[in-house]
């Protein structure tokens, strides 16, 4: 596997643990803010809705354009989005309604990104070497899953919930850096994604 494919893994791997540090860094963020457990349902159901409602368009989305371009452009909606919400509660402002937009724009950057992970694999790996590269980025969402969540607990437990925003945003913006330094990738047709 090529360092295109790497940068791609790379950047997969950076967006999923930027995904999997906000709902534990909100839940707990909300929860000493609000004590309200009907806060974290309002605002986790502001970036989930959008994202399963969107999910289909996103996937038509990177099947007819560069997937490359897509899942960068997310991921600088997404950082703009984190960052703000890092900004508002590290200076000790707190909005719900801040919260809920910052989420459901975040979640329909989400639905946009998450269908170009299979057509940037299909472009920058061999179609023997497809099977490997998919599992690949399997491992790494699945580590995600589980270290993101602890890390953006320890981060508001230790530092406050605008740190595990800000880190959140950060992890946006590398992944759209690295993402960059993918030369062009060209298309692949549905039968060779497989």
């Amino acid at each position: 596997m090529g360092t295109n494919f790497r940068l791609v893994w790379l950047g997969a791997s950076l967006s999923a643990v930027g995904d999997y540090v906000i709902p534990a860094a909100l839940a707990l963020a909300l929860v000493r803010a609000t004590g309200s457990a009907g806060a974290i349902a309002f605002v986790l159901a502001c970036t989930t809705v959008p994202r399963l409602l969107l999910l289909p368009i996103g996937g038509v989305v990177a099947d007819r354009w560069q997937p490359r371009r897509v899942a960068m452009a997310a991921d600088a909606v997404r950082f703009l989005a984190q960052g703000a919400v890092a900004a508002e509660l590290i200076a000790g402002r707190f909005s719900l309604i801040d919260l809920a937009v910052a989420g459901a724009v975040s979640g329909v950057a989400s639905a946009f990104a998450l269908p170009t992970g299979s057509p940037m694999v299909a472009a920058t790996v061999d179609a023997d070497r497809r099977t490997r590269a998919n599992a690949l980025l399997g491992v790494s969402t699945s580590a995600a899953r589980v270290l993101g969540p602890a890390l953006g607990g320890a981060i508001v437990l230790t530092i406050g919930p605008g740190w595990a925003f800000a880190v959140d945003s950060v992890t946006f913006a590398v992944s759209f850096a690295v993402l960059a330094l993918v030369k062009e990738i060209g298309r692949a047709s549905c039968r060779e994604r497989v």
